[in-house]
């Protein structure tokens, strides 16, 4: 086993927990009480469902990490600062998919509120969204029509052109970590400006997206 999501769920909120009014911040934006949060940063309660997903859609970039405890940073799937990552270790940010995450977010929930899904009943909801296998096909239910309403509209396509520059991004981010691998391997004089750098990470640049153990590699 590597970390936990007890652990991970930590590293978010201790990241993003230093400034002051955060926790009280954090409970007006979620529903959960501060209490709730500060317990759970210093483990005196396990972090529940609720606050797992609250968790995952507040901060986006994060959800893959927070449940499986490894990145996707070319796909904009990465991990706080405060983390070390493995088997990759680059905490390069992208706007573009930080984006798109967010707008696919609004827009499941959208579908959820135009369709008048009742949230809070278990069958119902679930029918609403277990598609139905019918002889060799599977079909879903009448979200099927009111997401094909959705698509038709100004966010749907706000959505796809976030996509194309995302895609645009994502590329740019790739070549860089190409020529910093290039560049690391031929010549590890050059150091990223840091006050102070960990000795035993000194011969990578941050660019990089794996692990690479010695400077004659």
């Amino acid at each position: 086993m590597s970390s936990t999501i007890e652990d991970r769920m930590i590293l978010i909120l201790k990241e993003e927990g230093e400034p002051h009014g955060y926790w009280s911040a954090l409970e007006k934006k979620t529903g959960i009480s501060s209490q709730r949060w500060r317990k759970t940063v210093n483990r005196l309660q396990r972090p529940t469902t609720d606050m797992l997903e609250v968790i995952a859609k507040l901060y986006p970039k994060y959800a893959f990490w927070l449940v499986t405890g490894t990145t996707d940073a070319l796909n904009g799937h990465i991990a706080p600062i405060n983390s070390l990552m493995f088997p990759e270790r680059l905490y390069a940010e992208q706007d573009s998919a930080n984006a798109y995450f967010r707008l696919s977010i609004e827009l499941a929930e959208l579908l959820a509120k135009t369709g008048e899904v009742e949230i809070e009943d278990d069958k119902k909801r679930m029918s609403a969204y277990e598609r139905a296998l019918v002889f060799t096909q599977y079909h879903g239910s009448w979200l099927v029509d009111v997401a094909y309403e959705i698509a038709k509209s100004n966010k749907y396509e706000e959505l796809k052109e976030i996509l194309s520059k995302r895609e645009v991004e994502r590329s740019l981010v790739l070549a860089n970590y190409l020529n910093n691998s290039k560049e690391g391997k031929a010549n590890n004089t050059k150091k990223d400006a840091m006050l102070v750098r960990d000795s035993r990470t000194a011969h990578q640049s941050v660019n990089e997206l794996f692990w690479r153990s010695s400077e004659l590699e």
